[in-house]
């Protein structure tokens, strides 16, 4: 009895390491379905503006922070950041293809990003920074002003290369950029209240014969002889304050005064206007033409309205009549936004004033492509605006101007290519023959000329 004990005794412990080693051999190779496990894996899925979007994640992670909208979609996974609006995909800092709606894409913790299960490279057209220096056109500032660091317009002839920057120094300067010289100088009276000199606009005809200045702070416009550099006349009818001009045609300049977009005749009687519409009255411009087109996009702060006046191409008419295809419009855009028309009239890019950037056909409304303008913060913390766009030659690219770089924009596809560091852009304008992309500048008593050839090549 005494043996059987002992024996018993010594199986014990023999029995406890067996079942240890059990216990250890079931829990080191057991079924996956029973093992346990770090954060679990799982998928969020949710459509945005008809694509459906799969994102793995860690449940559990207080990295992982998506933000699920009707049209766009960001994603802050870790170190990882996927973005999707107006159509383009970023993952990463990369643009992707755009997938298609009913398509689905899948973006998991590892491997490559799917749409409808296939792996997808990233697209070949990325933002890349261009490093074009360029030529700066400056120019000692005139006294009288109390705000002359800024130059609000920048304007091209049609016939030769002419350019001609209106600057808060209270003086418009016609140059040569060729020759780096300025050519004429026009100088304005300043108006009798408010602040100087401050917020000279100009134009020239497409002629290049006439020059037309205008103060944010005045009522009146004055017309010059580019030949003789002589003033013309002074146009103070009718009453309210101009903040934009340009010329349709050599016969006809617009003037964006008093919240009303006007048609002058300069032909016989100067005073004569015509009402073309409302417009809104703050620093924007509020309209844009394409000279020689009859083609004017004006925004009346609540919308971008685009038609032909019928009085611009034929400057004996009285009444303005529109061309018999309607209007286009475009709706919820506010003063802040901008518009600008391709050299032919037939493109129109709207900038809604928060976010949204597209360019439409001016004749049928149709949207012919979203460009994704990202939503950076200036200096102050506000959200990033819009200074100048300006339209190449070819229709094929526009030129976005902000407060630190111009971007352009492949217009087949919608894409950002390029980024041009530059100093704050109040305009921006292309040369008649296609060549010069010209940016007014804010802080700055100068021009900033870049051939259009050192830009484009991708």
């Amino acid at each position: 009895m005494q043996s059987r004990l002992i024996r018993l005794a010594m199986l014990i412990p023999i029995a406890l390491v067996v079942a240890s080693i059990v216990v250890w051999g079931w829990w080191m190779f057991r079924p996956d379905s029973t093992r346990p496990k770090g954060p679990q894996v799982e998928v969020d899925s949710a459509p945005v503006g008809g694509v459906t979007f799969e994102i793995q994640h860690r449940a559990g992670l207080d990295d992982y922070t998506p933000v699920w909208g009707a049209e766009s979609l960001t994603v802050h996974r870790g170190k990882e950041f996927l973005d999707y609006a107006d159509g383009v995909l970023v993952v990463n800092g990369k643009g992707f293809p755009s997938p298609k709606p009913g398509e689905v894409v899948r973006w998991n913790l590892e491997g490559a990003l799917l749409i409808d299960g296939r792996a997808q490279s990233p697209h070949p057209l990325q933002p890349r920074p261009l490093t074009a220096l360029g030529t700066a056109l400056r120019w000692e500032l005139r006294g009288g002003s109390d705000a002359p660091r800024d130059t609000l317009s920048v304007d091209w002839s049609r016939s030769g290369r002419v350019l001609l920057a209106a600057n808060g120094d209270g003086s418009a300067r016609l140059w040569d950029p060729d020759q780096l010289a300025i050519r004429m100088l026009f100088s304005p009276d300043p108006p009798k209240g408010g602040r100087g000199r401050w917020g000279l606009r100009g134009a020239i005809s497409p002629d290049g014969k006439i020059v037309a200045t205008a103060n944010l702070q005045a009522e009146g416009v004055t017309l010059w002889d580019v030949a003789t550099g002589a003033k013309l006349a002074v146009l103070s009818e009718p009453p309210g304050k101009v903040t934009e001009i340009a010329f349709a045609t050599d016969g006809w300049l617009l003037e964006a005064r008093g919240g009303t977009l006007y048609a002058r005749d300069l032909t016989g009687d100067r005073t004569r206007v015509i009402a073309l519409g409302q417009v809104h009255s703050e620093f924007t411009p509020p309209f844009a033409i394409a000279p020689g087109t009859g083609t004017v996009a004006r925004n009346d702060g609540h919308r971008v309205i685009v038609s032909r006046p019928a009085v611009l191409a034929r400057p004996s008419a009285v009444v303005p009549l529109e061309v018999p295809e309607s209007p286009l419009v475009i709706e919820k855009v506010t003063d802040e936004g901008y518009v600008a028309l391709s050299v032919d009239g037939g493109l129109v890019a709207v900038f809604d004033g928060t976010s949204r950037l597209g360019v439409y056909d001016a004749k049928t409304g149709s949207l012919r492509t979203r460009l994704r303008w990202r939503k950076l913060q200036d200096r102050q913390g506000e959200p990033m605006q819009i200074g100048g766009m300006a339209f190449f030659a070819d229709g094929k690219t526009l030129a976005v101007g902000s407060i630190d770089s111009i971007r352009f924009y492949d217009l087949e596809t919608g894409r950002e290519w390029g980024i041009l560091p530059s100093e704050w852009v109040r305009q921006l304008a292309i040369s008649a023959d296609g060549k010069t992309l010209a940016a007014a500048l804010r802080y700055r008593s100068g021009v900033h000329l870049w051939e259009t050839a050192e830009l484009v090549a991708k």
